[in-house]
């Protein structure tokens, strides 16, 4: 009770040209979303939202068989959770205030950053990614995740990133790698709070 289980996936895995998920594929449809076509890699995990604030919880391989209690409930959750949200965007358009939610429900989080650095997150994680030269691999860099400090430097000596955090962070479950887009950094949050800025100080990452 109080838990979930969600899909953390690169939301533009088809453009990527990434290889077809069909094991995640087929764990969705059996929550009922029939429609999901994944690519690339997927996270799964479980979080619990009540006490407060909102934490990760374990999820064990056995979670993942087809006979676990939440994999047979979560086709009939998942409607009813898809009418409430319909119903609820229907009340808000005739009051005039569907401007206020996204296809979530919830309030978008901040983001910011500039041209070299761009800067999104979600309840559980940070996503930072930051421009590199190209041909850059993963063993040209240095990177560097604590608690509250990121640092990311070229081996030739080039400092990309170099900041105190604005909030803290769980060091070792966050990770990094370098992709078409750049160095992509995800912090993931100790505490599950807004970030409304990704350091502190005038650095230009902080702009929303």
């Amino acid at each position: 009770k109080y838990q979930g289980v969600y899909i953390y996936l690169d939301e533009v895995g088809v453009l990527k040209q990434l290889p077809p998920n069909p094991r995640g594929n087929a764990l969705a449809r059996s929550c009922g979303h029939q429609e999901a076509k994944f690519h690339g890699e997927l996270y799964i995990g479980r979080v619990a939202t009540r006490p407060a604030p909102m934490r990760n919880a374990d999820l064990l391989l056995s979670d993942l068989d087809s006979d676990a209690d939440w994999l047979k409930a979560a086709p009939a959750e998942n409607f009813e959770y898809n009418v409430a949200m319909q119903e609820m965007q229907a009340q808000l358009q005739t009051t005039g205030n569907v401007q206020q939610m996204n296809m979530g429900g919830t309030k978008e989080l901040p983001s910011g950053g500039d041209d070299q650095l761009q800067w999104t997150q979600t309840a559980e994680d940070v996503e930072v990614v930051i421009k590199v030269p190209e041909g850059t691999k993963g063993r040209d860099l240095a990177v560097t995740i604590k608690v509250r400090a990121l640092s990311a430097k070229l081996k030739s000596g080039e400092t990309l990133v170099d900041l105190k955090l604005a909030e803290d962070v769980h060091p070792d479950d966050s990770t990094w790698t370098v992709s078409g887009d750049g160095l992509c950094i995800t912090l993931e949050k100790a505490n599950g709070s807004t970030w409304h800025g990704l350091g502190e100080g005038p650095d230009h990452a902080n702009h929303l």
